[in-house]
């Protein structure tokens, strides 16, 4: 699979998810999910995922370790982006 394809396929999976992200909001707070917990389980199963298709990834894209200073900004990143999340689906909805 060429690079060209497999960013497209990376961009409409990310796409289709955060498109589907409302509803699956609204079906777990109708399940009784809390919105820590509902963030919690999105993120433990992201990990998973990357974790998991991460030794794939960079065996194919020969990529070079990161720096501590890399690993620190992707870390800080993370968890403002958790934050973020964690805001959205503590919204009122309308």
């Amino acid at each position: 699979m060429n690079r060209t394809l497999s960013g497209s396929l990376f961009v409409l999976t990310a796409a289709a998810s955060f498109a589907f992200l409302p509803t699956l909001t609204k079906l777990g707070y109708r399940a009784g999910v809390t919105p820590l917990d509902l963030v919690t389980w999105r993120f433990l199963f992201a990990a998973l995922v990357v974790w998991l298709v991460w030794p794939l990834w960079q065996k194919r894209l020969q990529a070079a370790p990161l720096t501590r200073r890399q690993v620190a900004v992707l870390l800080a990143m993370g968890a403002l982006y958790s934050f973020v999340a964690l805001t959205a689906t503590n919204a009122p909805s309308p």
